[in-house]
């Protein structure tokens, strides 16, 4: 079996933090997998991302993910919600999250497995604390939201000229059949009480029309969130902004069956290719 097989068959790392403050790892072929990490901050040293702007440096980061497949559900586990890092197979969410945290190790000088974990949990979890299924960040607006309290991002779809998007959130407990977690009678609660607190803020996005007059304002390393017309949903799917031939694109992981890829047309070009689509959010990555 050569190295690339082997590769593909070592596929998960699971990490469980045990107590607040301690972390303590449950491996599956954690030598592979830390092999992958080390890669990437190796790309990272050899290219001097660390002298880039964050933003820039996330993006030139998620080039390196372009060609891996597309893996849906791979945060969900059975039982007690765990840590999921799982580097060769990737979704909308988890590309710009590994994306975002490998750059902030780069910015702090921390290229190393153990704070690459830590930086993961802290932008995945509601206050950078796992504590059970419902403190994951599932609604892309509250992600937006909490990670700008917690200074990671910055949402400046207002600044891009957005409009009130006006969205009862309760897509999930809505389908709680396609959820197993949702079973459980007090996380369904508690999940419905974090979808009232998400309707109740005031959210924006910039209509999908008005999207080609003012791309020129997106920069590389942004990250777009597609709203939805969908009852019960803020967005859709996401992606990372990226300028190709004068024209914003996003870097993305599509859909099942497929691979991460820069979209062939700009990204209102691109929008008007689904008809449940509003428009989109954006949030752009803060320095440390």
């Amino acid at each position: 079996m050569n190295r690339r097989e082997f590769l593909s068959t070592c596929s998960l790392l699971f990490v469980s933090i045990r107590s607040r403050g301690t972390l303590s790892f449950l491996h599956f072929f954690n030598d592979v997998t830390k092999t992958i990490i080390e890669e990437k901050f190796l790309y990272a040293q050899r290219n001097n991302l660390v002298v880039h702007a964050l933003p820039n440096a996330l993006l030139e980061i998620a080039k390196t993910f372009i060609g891996t497949p597309y893996k849906a559900n791979t945060l969900e586990r059975p039982n007690h919600e765990e840590l999921v890092i799982d580097l060769t197979g990737v979704d909308c969410v988890t590309l710009y999250e590994y994306a975002l945290a490998f750059a902030r190790c780069i910015k702090k000088e921390t290229p190393t497995y153990n704070a690459f974990c830590r930086e993961v949990e802290f932008i995945r979890y509601r206050n950078g604390i796992r504590d059970g299924y419902v403190s994951r960040l599932h609604y892309t607006s509250d992600y937006f939201f909490d990670n700008e309290r917690k200074k990671v991002l910055n949402d400046v779809t207002r600044l891009l000229g957005g409009v009130p998007f006006r969205k009862h959130i309760h897509y999930m407990t809505s389908h709680r059949h396609q959820y197993p977690q949702l079973k459980d009678e007090q996380t369904f609660q508690a999940l419905r009480n974090v979808e009232k607190a998400i309707s109740q803020r005031s959210l924006y996005h910039v209509p999908k029309h008005r999207v080609q007059n003012i791309a020129h304002k997106i920069q590389n390393g942004d990250i777009v969130a597609i709203t939805t017309t969908r009852p019960g949903l803020d967005c859709k799917h996401t992606g990372i902004a990226m300028w190709v031939n004068n024209n914003v694109h996003i870097l993305h992981a599509p859909s099942v069956g497929k691979i991460v890829e820069v979209t062939k047309e700009p990204l209102w070009k691109y929008l008007l290719h689904s008809t449940d689509t509003a428009g989109i959010m954006v949030a752009r990555p803060q320095e440390v």
